[in-house]
């Protein structure tokens, strides 16, 4: 009896961590996407998962997840200066607005790293296909979009006629950012330098002289380093 009492508690304390990594797996899937689809939509995805990642970790550890302190303070710092440099903003309440919506989002993120960091490398090697599944879907995505006039931006209502362009850039901006973490991801599984071939090809597809820079600027450690071993090699 005692043993099946510890087999339902092994599989009661079980169910927190698999909730956690699927709620990140889904937020690493849909981020790349809904940045193409409905820009304004990242922050709604980023207050879910925080909310829903905080509610199944203070479930589990009756506590809410404390960020790192400096971190913390460096961001708190950030808040205040932008809230005191509202004061002199040619509308100082509509900018403290803004800096009440740039908390909340920082807040939301930074209640996320420490669970994120809590996750063991199972869970976090099935956030990163995720991420890189949705990644490649967004790219698909932003490409059929440019291709057929921005037709999801126009139905989520995320940007208005002639206007599209601007916020399609909205998207492209953060894609730009995101394929950093999945060149880290392909590489640390095993492609090494042959990962770094998709910034280079994502911003051929955004700028043409953007690539030329960076495939400039690989060919140096690459020529220079060419004996550089991979996880793969290892």
């Amino acid at each position: 009896m005692a043993e099946g009492d510890e087999h339902g508690e092994a599989r009661d304390s079980s169910w927190p961590k698999r909730l956690l990594t699927a709620i990140f797996c889904a937020f690493a899937a849909l981020l790349p996407i809904i940045c193409v689809a409905t820009p304004k939509g990242t922050v709604v995805l980023l207050l879910l998962a925080a909310a829903l990642a905080v509610s199944t970790w203070w479930w589990a550890n009756r506590r809410i997840p404390i960020p790192d302190s400096k971190i913390a303070i460096a961001l708190a710092v950030l808040v205040l200066w932008c809230a005191i440099a509202s004061a002199w903003s040619a509308d100082p309440a509509r900018s403290l607005v803004l800096v009440l919506r740039i908390a909340v989002i920082l807040a939301a993120g930074g209640v996320l790293f420490p669970i994120a960091a809590a996750l063991d490398g199972a869970a976090r090697a099935r956030v990163g296909r995720w991420l890189i599944g949705g990644f490649v879907l967004a790219l698909v995505l932003a490409s059929a979009e440019v291709a057929s006039g921005y037709p999801l931006l126009r139905l989520f209502g995320a940007a208005e006629a002639g206007k599209e362009l601007v916020r399609f850039n909205r998207g492209a901006v953060a894609l730009a950012l995101i394929v950093w973490p999945v060149t880290a991801l392909l590489w640390a599984r095993g492609l090494g330098w042959k990962a770094l071939a998709l910034p280079v090809a994502h911003g051929a597809w955004q700028n043409w002289w953007l690539a030329l820079v960076l495939s400039a600027a690989l060919l140096v450690p690459l020529t220079a380093a060419p004996s550089v071993r991979t996880y793969a090699d290892r």
